[in-house]
């Protein structure tokens, strides 16, 4: 008989920047894994399996998961990784990897990353975009895009 995991749930208290464009909130950030290990003195959690963020209407899900945090709580960055999913306002990207600045407000999707949105489809190397202004940037893109028909 194989043991149960046990499941893990973190909730941590912080101020960040929101990842709608432009916004900027005090808000609470739930967090969910398999299993979590903190090092306090290097301000680093380390989440694992089935790991599930949730903040400000964006869902993280993914298979790993590090975030870096400041004396304060804030959360300067994180990583991650293995099967990444960010959902947030109908638009849905993923990839194998996906980083987030928090202060530039910008995430990285590195690994095969696509990024879905109201039938448009992009891909390439790399997907860089920022939360705050709505920029894209892709290397080596590909896409197909549904373009509007002019009603007559």
């Amino acid at each position: 008989m194989k043991p149960w995991g046990i499941i893990i749930t973190a909730t941590l208290f912080i101020t960040a920047s929101a990842f709608s464009a432009g916004a900027t909130s005090t808000g609470q950030i739930e967090i969910k894994a398999d299993a979590l290990h903190i090092q306090s003195k290097k301000k680093v959690a380390s989440f694992s399996g089935h790991v599930r963020l949730v903040y400000n209407g964006a869902r993280f899900s993914c298979d790993r998961m590090t975030v870096h945090y400041n004396e304060k709580g804030t959360i300067r960055n994180l990583e991650a990784e293995g099967h990444v999913t960010i959902i947030q306002e109908g638009a849905t990207a993923e990839a194998q990897r996906a980083t987030l600045d928090t202060e530039t407000g910008t995430i990285r999707l590195l690994g095969n990353p696509r990024l879905v949105r109201d039938g448009n489809t992009l891909s390439g190397k790399t997907i860089t975009f920022n939360t705050h202004t709505g920029e894209v940037t892709v290397t080596e893109a590909s896409g197909t895009f549904i373009m509007p028909t002019e009603s007559r």
